[in-house]
């Protein structure tokens, strides 16, 4: 909703600016009455005119485009402003727009036969006083008389007169442009930001929004004048009227290539894209006329054009749909709103080129100012188009990202699925191969029943290890923790080393040692699994020693556990892999084991806030325990 407020708040200020501004270029007329004529024959001389009853009209006059030649009577009245205009006897005569191709003036005060002339055909340099807008200089005289002007143009009959004094008209020129400088500027910003737009997202709907309102730009510069003032010392006026023929349906040319880029993109009906494509293809049939002269019907093609645009436009926004496979950057009442505030635009723009209205003042400014809204318009359509199009972006990266992540966990998942059932294939073989070796013997004695006791032991040790790990990767199982003090020698009297091969461990104990906070059965897990690491893998009949001394670590007391063992035949694990998940070494194959005993130590030992460590030396394999002392 900020959008629509922003555009029309743009429109009321921008319309409230043009109501303010346009009553301040004026001057004191000198203007009495108006009235014109139009010569369909386009044959009649002043002799013919003068004995002819002329139309009154007031303001500005406005009859579109005609083939005819327009002839306007103005009654001057020099008394109007005896104070402030005493002392001088000339008065300017001032027409724009400043596009018209002929204007000739007859004057009383001038000698038989004598007229002056102007118009865009004529020398810029050529007037005796260089104003933006058309004029003459003629007498003030005492009394009031007629001057009449003719009018020739292939343009539109839109026209302006007003008669003042010359200090008068460099008012009037200076406040046009100041007028100018404010729409100029209006229109630089929308160029800039469709440019800088352009450059960082190199979007061509940006790139022709950044054409059209250069077009835009230079059409102010033949709407107001300025193209005769800087082309002036380069190139013969039939030449600047010929560049701001083809500047004038450039511009429209420019804004339908945009619209319909624009509206494509946003997924609009095929059937209203190929019609304004049907409507971009005027352009080089109104170049064509041009070229050959017939500026007239190339305007006239220009018009149609400009009352078919908004239309079309229109119906090709009501046409864009949601669609559930795309994301719309717009929303479609805000995209619909946007069309119908350019068809108001456009419509504007219009309206004085083909006499719907009787013409004013502002009819002057009314194409800038379409310019200039429709110009803003686009702006805010593209920026919030940006904007939206920024946040689907990140959405879409977001959804990528965590669609790379749930490929890459169901990948992992594969992978240790893959690995858990190698692991129970290969080490679950070896026992129970033991056990039907022993099963088949005819009588067993107590050494063979020791043998199948180790085989069932080992299978249960696998089974619990994979049952652990379940539990702790189980993200809807709680895992329970309750830390307490334990004294060492509890601890050491849990982990129940009675077995034969179990005596191989020798536990080396400092003096005093200090109470640790911890949860037993779970340290208990640790230590067992660490030790049966170090009986499974030691050399043959060596001994396992269990060291234990009070250690500070970081200002804190605690207790470490150092389990040693001499290397067997599996050698020295691979320290960045010796507490992953299901590695084994492949020396230590042919021990049965599941992978999973350091795997679990290191996960109890992170969720007890305890620091386990691998620190070999070159002699023998040492895994580190550190458990906090209890402070209480």
């Amino acid at each position: 909703m900020i959008w629509l407020r922003t555009i029309g708040l743009s429109t009321f200020l921008s319309m409230a600016l043009l109501l303010i501004t346009s009553p301040v270029l004026m001057a004191t007329s000198f203007v009495a009455e108006q009235s014109y004529f139009s010569d369909s024959t386009m044959k009649m001389n002043i002799e013919d005119v003068t004995s002819i009853a002329f139309t009154p009209y007031q303001g500005a006059l406005n009859q579109g485009y005609s083939e005819s030649v327009l002839w306007v009577k103005i009654r001057i009245d020099p008394r109007v402003d005896l104070i402030t205009a005493a002392g001088e006897n000339e008065l300017m005569v001032l027409i724009r727009p400043t596009y018209l191709d002929d204007i000739t003036l007859f004057d009383p005060t001038y000698e038989k036969g004598m007229v002056a002339r102007t118009g865009d055909k004529q020398h810029w340099s050529d007037h005796e006083i260089s104003l933006l807008s058309y004029n003459f200089v003629i007498p003030r005289g005492e009394v009031p008389r007629d001057i009449w002007l003719r009018i020739d143009t292939t343009s539109a009959q839109m026209v302006s007169f007003d008669v003042t004094t010359v200090n008068g008209a460099l008012k009037i020129n200076t406040q046009q442009h100041l007028l100018t400088a404010m729409f100029v500027g209006l229109c630089m910003f929308a160029l800039g930001w469709a440019l800088i737009q352009f450059l960082v997202v190199r979007d061509w709907a940006l790139f022709l929004l950044f054409l059209n309102q250069w077009m835009s730009l230079a059409y102010m510069m033949v709407n107001f004048g300025y193209v005769r003032f800087i082309l002036v010392s380069e190139i013969e006026p039939v030449w600047i009227d010929f560049i701001a023929n083809v500047i004038v349906v450039s511009t429209l040319a420019s804004a339908v290539a945009f619209h319909m880029v624009f509206l494509r993109g946003l997924g609009a009906s095929s059937l209203w894209v190929k019609i304004l494509l049907l409507l971009l293809l005027a352009f080089p049939l109104e170049l064509l006329l041009i070229f050959l002269g017939e500026t007239r019907l190339a305007m006239v093609v220009n018009v149609v054009v400009v009352f078919v645009l908004p239309i079309v436009n229109l119906l090709a926004a009501w046409s864009v749909k949601e669609n559930p496979k795309t994301m719309l950057p717009l929303s479609r009442a805000l995209l619909r709103f946007f069309y119908l505030f350019l068809w108001g635009v456009l419509l504007l723009y219009m309206v004085p080129f083909i006499g719907l209205y009787p013409g004013s003042e502002i009819s002057y400014y009314i194409p800038s100012i379409a310019s200039v809204l429709s110009g803003l318009g686009m702006v805010l359509m593209m920026q919030y188009r940006s904007y939206s199009m920024g946040k689907q972006r990140e959405e879409l990266l977001m959804q990528l990202a965590a669609s790379r992540e749930e490929v890459a966990q169901e990948r992992k998942f594969h992978h240790e699925k893959i690995s858990f059932l190698d692991m129970l294939t290969h080490e679950l073989r070896t026992p129970l191969s033991s056990l039907k070796l022993l099963l088949s013997m005819p009588t067993m004695n107590a050494h063979s029943i020791s043998l199948a006791e180790r085989s069932v032991n080992d299978m249960n040790h696998i089974i619990e290890h994979c049952a652990l790990a379940g539990r702790l990767e189980d993200h809807n199982h709680r895992f329970v923790l309750s830390n307490e003090r334990v004294s060492v020698a509890t601890l050491l009297d849990s982990l129940g080393m009675v077995s034969e091969d179990e005596r191989r461990v020798q536990i080396h104990l400092a003096s005093d040692l200090v109470d640790v906070y911890t949860e037993l059965q779970q340290c208990r897990i640790v230590l067992r699994n660490l030790l049966d690491n170090g009986l499974k893998y030691a050399r043959i009949e060596s001994d396992v020693h269990l060291y234990v001394r009070e250690e500070v670590r970081e200002g804190r007391k605690g207790v470490v556990f150092e389990v040693e063992n001499e290397p067997g035949m599996a050698g020295f694990p691979d320290p960045e892999l010796v507490f992953i998940k299901y590695y084994r070494h492949k020396g230590a194959r042919r021990k049965s084991g599941s992978g999973l005993g350091l795997y679990l130590a290191t996960q109890i030992c992170y969720r007890l806030g305890i620091e386990l460590q691998y620190v070999p030396n070159e002699k023998v394999v040492r895994f580190v325990l550190w458990i906090p002392a209890c402070t209480s």
